[in-house]
């Protein structure tokens, strides 16, 4: 009977140690990339677009697939709504509110959103109002709280992205 070759000896034995390290990572990081951990209390930046919500508006990506946000931008009622979705676009409770920050320098804000409907002090759509909403905006950053965890997601405003769904001429 013949005995296989040293290397792919060595191949064979390595493989199952590299596959279950390579689909893992460090499961304290859960995929994100930033090397640490959640619990060290800061925020971390993430979002990626994924098309069209359930509502019309930009999905955004928290969380590294843990979570959706769905942002509407309605110029007319001056007002942004965001839907907390998770990975299925279905609602998803959370009980702090979240921040939305936008502007430069001086002109800067940060504002809390309002709940809609919530229940047992949780809600999945939130409310931001201001002024500014009515004229055009490039973006902002989200900041939400998911259990214990804190991240912050990046927005830019795509103006025809919403055109049809919120936004009406009345003028």
């Amino acid at each position: 009977m013949r005995r296989p070759s040293t290397p792919l000896l060595a191949l064979l034995l390595a493989l199952p140690v590299l596959l279950l390290t390579a689909c893992g990572g460090d499961h304290d990081d859960h995929g994100h990339g930033h090397g640490h951990g959640h619990d060290d209390g800061h925020a971390h930046e993430e979002g990626h677009e994924h098309g069209e919500g359930p509502h019309g508006g930009q999905i955004l990506d928290v969380a590294n697939e843990t979570a959706h946000l769905e942002v509407e931008m309605n110029h007319d009622t001056k007002a942004i709504v965001v839907h907390v979705l998770d990975t299925s676009n279905a609602p998803l409770l959370i009980k702090d509110a979240p921040a939305f920050a936008f502007g430069e320098g001086e002109a800067r804000k940060t504002l809390t959103a309002s709940p809609v409907e919530g229940k047992d002090g949780r809600a999945s759509e939130w409310h931001f109002r201001d002024d500014a909403f009515g004229g055009e905006i490039e973006g902002g950053t989200f900041t939400l709280k998911l259990g214990t965890e804190t991240h912050t997601v990046s927005w830019e405003h795509d103006c025809d992205h919403h055109e049809g769904h919120a936004d009406k001429d009345g003028d």
